[in-house]
């Protein structure tokens, strides 16, 4: 099997090493959205944590770059509601909202780490007590994935593949089938990363994807970086730069490209990972003919 269309050269869009680790900002950490995943069709651009009240601290030490409090004249959208931006070394940038109270204890010229920014709130389009994380790399100009620079955290349940279709006419489920008849066919990838702190079923977005066949790697996705140009937020990493309608066919539902399947025995993998290094595989022997 070979790639119907190329892939198309990639510009050095890649996380430099920022050797930086943060704290998390909630003693409390309760994913509710995971960056990179879709939010009301694009890309979520940070993490969204929800559970009870409690504050809210500095992931690292530095300067208040920016404070808006809903009801003021600036004529920022509302969506995000409360929520301060703090403005770190290395060029970083963290932004804190949907909280329900700005500085408690005052507001300083510079915060140090752990400080207490606010309280987790339901400011905003925030339905109840949430808050929105985002880390930006001004040198890049681009939103950084803050897993990567966050403490890692205990999860002990592996990303959920549901399925790998080949369509072509017709749709034909891997696994259920062992024979697809050659030619062009689109591959779409069905999976998530369960929550570790919801009972009931939360899909999240994994780390990174892979997709082989013949030992060729045909698809790479990981979640590092988001970045806008010209409107449009792409999903960017050292082998891949997409945007969301490029790379989502549904909530969890990836689409892979279009590939020609030629006549003959064809082994295709699967291996998808999460951030705390929990890895699921799912492996196929097709005849195409």
């Amino acid at each position: 099997m070979r790639r119907q269309t190329p892939i198309k050269p990639l510009l050095l869009l890649w996380l430099c090493p920022l050797f930086v680790s943060f704290q998390w900002p909630l003693e409390e950490v309760i994913l509710m959205k995971t960056f990179g995943e879709p939010k009301e069709n694009n890309f979520n651009t940070g993490l969204l944590f929800g559970g009870p009240a409690q504050e809210v601290n500095a992931i690292e030490g530095g300067t208040p770059l920016f404070i808006h409090e809903e009801g003021d004249l600036s004529g920022i959208p509302s969506g995000l509601g409360n929520f301060i931006v703090l403005e770190h070394q290395r060029g970083l940038v963290s932004l804190y909202a949907h909280l329900n109270e700005l500085f408690p204890d005052g507001q300083p010229s510079y915060v140090e780490e752990g400080f207490v920014l606010g309280t987790t709130g339901d400011s905003g389009d925030a339905p109840g007590n949430q808050l929105f994380l985002e880390v930006v790399d001004k040198e890049f100009n681009r939103m950084v994935n803050p897993f990567l620079l966050l403490p890692p955290r205990r999860d002990t349940l592996a990303p959920v593949i549901e399925s790998v279709e080949v369509y072509r006419d017709q749709p034909f489920i891997l696994g259920a089938t062992d024979v697809l008849p050659a030619g062009e066919g689109r591959v779409f990838i069905t999976l998530y990363d369960p929550s570790q702190h919801y009972p009931f079923f939360r899909p999240m977005a994994p780390f990174k994807i892979s997709l082989f066949a013949n030992g060729e790697e045909l698809f790479f996705q990981s979640f590092d970086a988001i970045e806008a140009r010209k409107g449009t937020l792409y999903l960017v990493s050292q082998k891949s730069q997409r945007s969301y309608s490029e790379l989502y066919s549904g909530p969890y539902r990836y689409f892979a490209g279009t590939f020609l399947f030629n006549p003959g025995e064809t082994k295709i993998e699967l291996i998808v990972s999460d951030y705390a290094g929990n890895t699921a595989k799912a492996n196929y022997s097709v005849k195409v003919q």
